[in-house]
Order: C-alpha cells, then structure tokens, then sequence
C-alpha cells in the first residue's frame, strides 16, 4: 500500500444540475487530496454536463464517463468500479455532502485496522429545510467489526445502503461484487451491501464523521407514489430484499426483516414530505440503536423536544 492511498470516488450523475455544484465542491475541497473523482454521467438530459465539464477544466482529478441512461446508479457504479485506480472506494451520490475531513478519517481508520470496509455515521436533510434533528447517527469512538451479525445490525434497518462506507478496491474485485443493473430507486444498494458485510474481513466504525443524505421534495420518490415510476421502484426494493433474505438463507444466517411491501415503503417517505408534522408527532418517543451491547452507541432521539444529543451509556 502507498503512503497516502487514492481513494476512487464513484459518483452516478443523472440529472442533477441543481445540486452538482455543491457535490463537487465538496469533493474538490476534502482535507485529503489524493482523490480520484469518476463521474458517470448515465444519459442526463438537463445542464449537469456544463458544471462537471467546468470542474474537470480546473481540476485534473475529476475523470467523466458518459454512457446511455441504463437503470440509474447501479450500472454507472460499475462502470467506475472498473475504471478505479484507487486502493479504497466511495460510493458519493451526487446530491449529497460529506464533512471535509471525510477521507482523512475514514482512510486512517480503513489503513490502521487493515479492514475491508469503513463505516461512517450520516444524518438525513430534506431539500431546502436542513439537517433533520431526529436523524442523527453517529459513533463515539473507533470499533472493530468481525461477527457478522454484528457487521449486518450495526446501523439497524437501514445499514444497506452503501454511501456510508469506504471499501478496499481489492475486497471489492476479488470478490466481484457489483449491482444488479435495471433496478431502479433504492434497490440496488441491499444485495452489493449486505454481500459485501459478509465476505469483509472486518468493518472499522468511525466516530466524528459523517455523510449528508438529501431528501429531495420536488420528482422524488414521495411525490410520486401514484406514477409507473414509484411502483417500480416499491417493486425493485421488494424484489432486492428477497433476494438479500434468500443469500442470507443460504450463507446460514438470519435477516431479521419482513418482507416489505407497497404500503410500508412508501408510508416511510411520506412521512418526509411533512416534515413539521413529522418532527412534532410521528417520532415522539426516543430511539436508540446500541452496537454490542456496550458503551458505543448511536441514537436518534426525541423530536418533542426539540433536538437530538449524543450519549454514552451502559447496558
């Protein structure tokens, strides 16, 4: 390994001009320098080749690949998983943001460990409103992941989406994980992430740091819960899930999720269009997600109250 590891960071782009800008800039100005920014440009049809071009002109780390629209992110991941230099990959989704010291932590924790993978804390923003207080998932120090039961429960229901980690590119490729092409909305993350906690040697935890995922209001899957559009995606994420209980089934080990079906994938983004109501009445009570049973925790906390505060406390 070299000194200071190229971390590739794979970044789909489809119609995004309105929050590109703000993503590459982010990238652009990360503590840590020895970036690759492969953007895939999946067949956008609005402005966004005008502000990735303008920042490829200024910043010879950002490498484009264009290609026909072929089933939004999962296809244009792979594409840049096999045109990565980089000894670590990150999967950044082009209308989000991380914290600027994002790499440089994550990469210290990935090389000190020698893990396969990387886990971060994140927190949710809707467009236009911020960083939602009831969102809040973070670590309180560094902690090692071997079992696997532990690697798949760290974060809860919702540890299978891949934005939040840094892989090793040679974890990756040996084990020729990449995601099933022609899935659309959320589905493509379960069956990449939930493989890959499995086969990893370890996943380090990172405390301190985080990734913004962005909520978008207007042509999100909330406001389109009626179109063909949602129902393949309610589809595809019911389908993933399967398939993820199915390897999970014959890998002897247990993913302790109902099967979801329409009603419930879409009353869970409902609830973020209305996001007043959402804060004041649907999470009234504390949430908390504990990792080993012991002092390192991670929580979400009472929305009645105004505000969300990290905490240590023993079990």
């Amino acid at each position: 390994m070299t000194r200071d590891p190229l971390i590739s960071v794979i970044v789909p782009v489809y119609n995004v001009e309105k929050y590109l800008s703000q993503c590459l800039e982010n990238l652009i100005f990360q503590t840590y320098r020895n970036l690759e920014i492969i953007i895939v440009d999946d067949g956008s049809t609005d402005g966004s080749h005008l502000i990735y071009e303008k920042y490829a002109s200024q910043d010879t780390r950002i490498k484009i690949i264009k290609q026909a629209n072929r089933g939004l992110a999962a296809s244009a991941r792979n594409a840049g998983i096999k045109q990565a230099q980089g000894e670590y990959i990150h999967f950044m989704d082009s209308d989000d943001y991380i914290d600027l010291d994002y790499y440089e932590k994550m990469l210290k924790a990935a090389v000190d460990t020698q893990a396969d993978m990387a886990g971060s804390g994140f927190r949710f923003f809707v467009d236009g409103g911020g960083v939602c207080d009831w969102s809040v998932i973070s670590f309180s120090q560094n902690v090692i992941l071997t079992n696997t039961n532990d690697k798949l429960y760290v974060y809860g229901f919702i540890h299978l989406t891949v934005w939040k980690y840094l892989f090793k590119t040679e974890f990756i490729k040996d084990r020729n994980l990449s995601f099933e092409a022609g899935i659309y909305g959320y589905g493509e993350d379960p069956m990449f992430t939930v493989t890959a906690l499995y086969y990893s040697n370890k996943i380090v935890l990172v405390p301190k740091v985080s990734y913004y995922y962005r909520f978008r209001r207007a042509g999100s899957i909330m406001n389109l819960q009626d179109s063909q559009e949602a129902k393949k995606k309610d589809s595809d994420y019911i389908d993933m899930f399967n398939k993820v209980k199915e390897f999970a089934r014959t890998h002897n080990f247990e993913i302790k999720v109902d099967n979801p079906n329409k009603d419930y994938v879409m009353s869970k983004y409902k609830l973020f269009s209305k996001l007043s109501l959402f804060r004041k009445k649907v999470y009234n009570d504390k949430i908390k997600y504990y990792i080993l049973g012991g002092k390192v925790c991670i929580l979400t906390v009472n929305t009645s109250e105004g505000k969300d505060k990290g905490e240590e406390e023993n079990m």
